[in-house]
């Protein structure tokens, strides 16, 4: 059955429509639904060379076969579209809009290299999982638009990443793009995250991206969130992670002090550890010069605690935030006597390796 839909016709269609075979809207057909409509398409590509506008429609597209394409040369805008193909796969052959929910039933949702837009606040995705996923292998995006002023955890269109804000961004445009990046470490998942927002935001952005097993492409027992500087270059931030092995759905969560636009995960930074370029005194006698105790391999982006305690047992500094802050030979304000202190070097990412040595105050 082919079901064509020609010359400028307007259909307004407040009940519910099923059709079998290859439904098309011809070129210059304005094809229009009012609300509370449902179509059931089955076995059918759903081929739009006009206007399709469903955007307060519900569409259910059900397909044996391993390949069924929708879309075309036209737009094509729709209010929920449940997609089912136990079998196969959806091609999306254009850009396409949805008003309110798209939603993997079975199957998967290749966009090629087209975009879907989620064109309102409550527009979002739902069914994604190991086994059913929208995905790309040229270019294509989803694109999700809303306000988001001092955002908790706000998980846009569900996406996949979680933002969390101080700030108002205003309104903000989140692209999720399904390709992988070559990362200083490795690649990374198949997926990252562009951040479109109207007001630069001021305050450190929390961030958190989820990504199934599937998007893994380098193992790593701990990977990190990266971001893409405006210098170009990949830079790792602090990094907290959640599996959940019940949908094998895997989250990382980190704080980047300076926003970027561009978010993704890969392996971890591996800190080439050499002991033997840490100091075993220094000179904390104000004059500029060896004022602090410096680790040479510890930078910004180290996840680990360094304590300092004396020969009696004493901690009498301690910081997850050493580069920032390196220990300048005080407690409580008070210079510290000339003597020989022990210093503990933990790492966040392995419990059971630390560093132990002694440092001296040499005045």
């Amino acid at each position: 059955m082919c079901l064509r839909l020609l010359y400028g016709l307007l259909f307004s269609l407040p009940v519910s429509l099923a059709a079998q075979g290859n439904l098309l809207i011809t070129e210059n057909t304005h094809f229009s639904t009012s609300a509370n409509t449902a179509i059931h398409i089955i076995d059918t590509e759903l081929s739009t060379e006009g206007n399709l506008n469903g955007k307060d429609a519900e569409f259910n597209l059900t397909s044996s076969q391993l390949q069924t394409t929708l879309g075309g040369t036209g737009t094509t805008q729709l209010g929920k579209l449940y997609l089912s193909a136990p079998n196969g796969e959806f091609l999306l052959e254009s850009s396409m809009q949805i008003n309110s929910l798209i939603a993997l039933n079975e199957g998967n949702l290749n966009l090629q290299g087209n975009n879907l837009i989620l064109t309102s606040t409550e527009s979002t995705i739902e069914g994604e999982s190991n086994n059913q996923y929208i995905y790309s292998l040229s270019g294509g995006r989803i694109i999700k638009t809303l306000t988001l002023n001092q955002a908790n955890k706000v998980n846009p269109g569900n996406l996949g990443i979680s933002i969390t804000s101080n700030d108002n961004l205003g309104l903000t445009e989140i692209h999720r793009i399904h390709e992988s990046s070559a990362l200083p470490t490795g690649t990374s998942i198949r997926k990252s995250f562009e951040i479109f927002s109207e007001n630069q935001p001021i305050s450190p952005l929390d961030i958190g991206i989820s990504y199934f097993d599937i998007d893994v492409i380098a193992e790593s027992e701990e990977p990190e969130i990266w971001k893409l500087t405006a210098d170009g270059d990949w830079k790792n931030i602090r990094t907290s992670l959640n599996y959940n092995n019940t949908d094998r759905v895997n989250t990382a969560w980190g704080t980047d002090k300076n926003p970027s636009l561009v978010y993704t995960v890969g392996p971890e930074k591996i800190y080439p550890v050499d002991i033997s370029s840490i100091p075993t005194a220094f000179t904390p006698n104000d004059d500029g010069i060896n004022d602090t105790f410096i680790i040479p391999f510890i930078d910004e982006d180290f996840i680990g605690k360094v304590t300092i305690i004396s020969r009696w047992g004493d901690i009498l500094y301690s910081t997850d935030n050493y580069y920032a802050a390196p220990w300048g030979g005080k407690y409580k304000g008070k210079a510290m006597p000339v003597a020989t202190y022990y210093y503990v070097l933990t790492f966040s990412n392995d419990q059971h390796k630390e560093i132990k040595g002694n440092i001296s105050i040499v005045r």
